[in-house]
């Protein structure tokens, strides 16, 4: 959290005080955090495999966050339905392995690119399993976000891979652990969430690491420890935007991580998303954007 008090300070003094233009700018910083940390991954698991290098993950963002619970009161250790909170943690380790399997199979933008489709998969499962009222604007929002996802796979036109199925599997992993969130929210407090996610991320990704266990190099252990940095640091900038602006002013600037990944993508591995991609994560992209754009309006109408 220091981290985020410097970051505040410096922008008190090139930044007006608004917190969409706040929120715009840490949102931006975990785009980029986010498409440098998937490149790590992606160069990493050619030496490392993908089980270990989530483990070294999951500890080193534990060791990390744990810190937050002490700033807390002694409610913040309850846990409430702790078993939808393992179930949670477990369809959240499910997304982060198959994600990286995915990262280590396919071009880092490609993956971006479909990863945007969690908000649409998300968005399903609210009115299908919450019962949430979804409007046909939404609904229309939900179906071109699918039509931008199938426009990436291009099934019947291209192969599409193992790599590229798992990255779909991990977004649909990821929407389930987001609607299982929205439910323990109701009982716990957002740091008492992260910090028992983060436990059980750790242990549950134990078992998988050391059947593939191999001691890194300090070279790669480096390599593990800021990929667990990042992570922590991108979790806490997209947190901060979030409570600094508004979803809708602050989500457009999500897309740059296709920007980012693409050019990372290009000067490191010599991949580049072709047309179809950058067409087909656009579509997906506004979809998302538009779903977060009416829950925040649907919110305020509530409140």
């Amino acid at each position: 959290m220091k981290i985020i008090s410097s970051i505040e300070n410096i922008l008190n003094l090139i930044l007006p005080k608004s917190g969409n233009s706040r929120g715009a700018l840490f949102m931006s910083l975990a785009a980029i955090i986010a498409a440098v940390m998937h490149s790590q991954v992606r160069s990493l698991s050619g030496e490392i495999n993908i089980f270990e290098i989530a483990f070294f993950r999951n500890t080193i963002v534990f060791l990390l966050l744990v810190p937050l619970l002490f700033t807390q009161g002694k409610s913040a250790w309850k846990c409430n339905r702790p078993g939808l909170m393992f179930v949670r943690s477990v369809a959240g380790v499910g997304a982060l392995l198959t994600y990286y399997f995915g990262l280590s199979q396919v071009p880092v933008a490609d993956a971006t690119a479909l990863s945007f489709s969690v908000i649409i998969f998300s968005a399903i499962g609210a009115a299908i399993i919450l019962n949430e009222r979804v409007g046909i604007r939404r609904w229309g929002a939900i179906m071109l976000g699918l039509l931008g996802t199938i426009i990436i796979l291009r099934p019947g036109i291209q192969v599409v891979s193992n790599g590229v199925l798992s990255i779909l599997l991990s977004t649909i992993l990821w929407a389930g652990a987001w609607l299982m969130v929205k439910i323990l929210a109701r009982d716990n407090s957002s740091v008492t969430i992260v910090f028992y996610s983060s436990l059980y991320f750790l242990i549950l990704s134990l078992p998988f690491a050391l059947w593939h266990w191999v001691w890194p190099t300090w070279a790669q252990f480096g390599e593990l420890l800021l990929i667990g940095v990042m992570a922590a640091l991108g979790m806490l900038c997209t947190t901060e935007s979030l409570k600094l602006g508004e979803a809708s002013a602050v989500m457009p600037f999500d897309f740059t991580r296709l920007i980012w990944a693409a050019a990372i993508g290009y000067l490191y591995f010599g991949e580049f998303p072709d047309i179809w991609t950058w067409i087909g994560g656009a579509i997906v992209f506004v979809s998302t954007f538009y779903i977060t754009y009416r829950e925040a309006v649907n919110r305020n109408e509530i409140n």
